[in-house]
């Protein structure tokens, strides 16, 4: 895990737009017939666009129903690398050009090959492409993918599930529940959100257009993915009821810029399938054995173990110290911050330097004291 993260920072600072000027097409892929070849241009202009300036102009490559009803009707272009979009990083190697029925499915996979020749696979898309009287247009995977599966709007959600499993109509009423408290606590209008949501974590990727990322690497543990600026959540292994993702849709748009925006949601939704009092737990466990780690410098622990991620645990505890000590004015207050500093100094009132000390006599006082809540 280290080793990606580390591989991936270096991709997002070395890689320049233009590093990778064509699509490699593997061994076995044939483009000599009109409609592949065409297909194969319409993608490779595709990249280019965005390696020019890190956008592009989705009306030239979809329908003009999908461009009105997303702002990104490509789930992969901008899901795993935060700002970069995905198709900067690592080359593209065309694996795969099949036409089915009256589509065609190209499957590409990026990678990064090492110094020694070792090659690092960072994921694996799939375009769907129908060749139109105006030529290719790129379909919308997730209305592809689920075009046959279940939907069930109740108050502003709208849950898309596979039609082979039942509704979980539990989880929707706790999650329509947390989200009318969410409203009122904030004083927020209702949102409209559609919420997807699988057994696996792989269902809910395909879905997207990936058929792998480094993100399904590792053993599967219940998960989420948001995506704000079209109002839709994804959730894996929680049924209707994961909160933690429908949050960064109400909450992020109001303070961008604050940085505990994930420990926020870790509040009040859990992560990995547990509560936030179950991930403090465990934290202090860890750091009572690891006396020597300086939790000042953030860069150096953002790795704990496949369970709980320690920064979002840490920023999650300092939103409940706040809550604990200056109630919901004070969590609010708290979100007004976009400096870390400032926090420390204003909200906790230490000195930054003073962090690692307070943070762990705190932990190691509120583990003990809290019974452990989970979903």
């Amino acid at each position: 895990m280290n080793r990606l993260i580390c591989l991936i920072w270096l991709l997002l600072v070395v890689l320049s737009p233009t590093a990778q000027a064509q699509i490699h097409l593997n061994p076995g892929v044939d483009t000599t017939e009109y409609r592949m070849a065409e297909v194969y241009h319409f993608l490779e202009q595709y990249y280019q666009d965005f390696r020019a300036d890190g956008q592009v102009d989705y009306a030239a490559y979809f329908s003009p129903e999908a461009v009105a009803r997303y702002v990104h009707p490509d789930k992969v272009a901008f899901s795993i690398f935060g700002r970069t979009p995905a198709y900067l990083v690592g080359s593209p190697n065309i694996i795969s050009l099949q036409k089915r029925e009256d589509r065609y499915h190209v499957q590409v996979a990026f990678q990064h090959v090492q110094e020694s020749g070792a090659t690092d696979i960072l994921f694996i898309c799939e375009h769907l492409v129908a060749c139109t009287p105006n030529g290719p247009q790129f379909l919308v995977n997730l209305d592809h993918h689920t075009a046959d599966w279940s939907r069930r709007t109740i108050r502003n959600i709208t849950f898309v599930w596979p039609g082979d499993t039942p509704f979980d109509s539990l989880g929707a009423a706790a999650l329509i529940h947390d989200v009318e408290q969410l409203e009122q606590d904030w004083a927020l209008e209702p949102i409209d959100i559609t919420y997807y949501y699988t057994a696996r974590n792989e269902e809910i990727q395909r879905i997207r257009g990936f058929l792998f990322n480094f993100n399904m690497s590792r053993t599967e543990y219940p998960s989420g993915l948001s995506d704000i600026p079209d109002h839709v959540t994804f959730s894996s292994g929680w049924g209707a009821r994961y909160f933690h993702e429908v949050v960064h849709i109400y909450l992020n748009p109001i303070h961008p810029k604050f940085p505990l925006n994930e420990g926020l949601t870790v509040w009040y939704g859990g992560s990995m399938g547990h509560h936030l009092d179950w991930h403090i737990r465990r934290l202090s466990t860890y750091l009572e054995e690891h006396p020597d780690l300086d939790l000042n410098d953030r860069q150096s622990f953002y790795y704990m173990d496949s369970q709980t991620n320690p920064q979002s645990t840490i920023d999650g505890f300092l939103c409940q110290w706040v809550y604990e000590h200056a109630g919901l004015d004070g969590l609010k207050r708290l979100c007004t911050f976009e400096q870390r500093d400032q926090i420390y100094k204003e909200m906790l009132g230490i000195d930054p330097s003073e962090f690692n000390a307070w943070l762990r006599a705190q932990i190691a006082v509120y583990g003990p004291a809290h019974p452990i809540q989970d979903f």
